[in-house]
C-alpha cells in the first residue's frame, strides 16, 4: 500500500505544479497531495512505528544515517506542507502577499520531495 500511496502522491504534486497559475486546480491538487501524504505517514507510524524506530537508530551506537536522513527529509517536508499551505492561502487573499516566499519555499518543497520519494524505497 505504501509503494502505491508514494507514487500517487508525487503524481499529485507533479499535477498541482503543472497547474500552479490556475489556483481553482492548483489548490485541491496540493490539498490532494498533502492529505496522501498524510494518510502514509499515519499508515506508517502505526504499522512499522516509524518514531520508535528513529528514536531507537540515535539511541544506538551501530546507527543506521539512511534512517535517520530519511526520517529527518520527510519532518522537513511536512513542515514545508505546513509553510506551503499558510502561504498559499495568503496569496489566494492578496495576489501580492508571499509571491517570493512561497516561490522559494516550492523550490525547496520539490527537492525535499524527490527525495522523501527515492530514500522511502531504500528505507521499506
Amino acid at each position: 500500500m505504501f509503494k502505491l500511496l508514494s507514487p500517487i502522491s508525487v503524481i499529485l504534486v507533479a499535477l498541482g505544479l503543472m497547474a500552479r497559475k490556475d489556483p481553482s486546480k492548483h489548490v485541491p491538487l496540493m490539498l490532494s497531495a498533502f492529505a496522501v501524504d498524510f494518510i502514509l505517514l499515519i499508515m506508517i507510524e502505526f504499522t512499522d512505528h516509524a518514531v520508535e524506530v528513529v528514536v531507537e537508530e540515535v539511541q544506538n551506537p551501530d546507527m543506521n544515517m539512511f534512517t535517520i536522513f530519511h526520517a529527518s527529509i520527510s519532518t522537513v517536508l511536512l513542515l514545508l506542507y505546513f509553510a506551503l499551505i499558510y502561504t498559499g492561502f495568503a496569496r489566494l487573499k492578496d495576489r501580492t502577499k508571499f509571491v517570493q516566499l512561497h516561490k522559494m519555499l516550492a523550490y525547496a518543497f520539490i527537492i525535499f520531495k524527490l527525495t522523501n520519494f527515492i530514500t522511502a524505497f531504500y528505507v521499506v
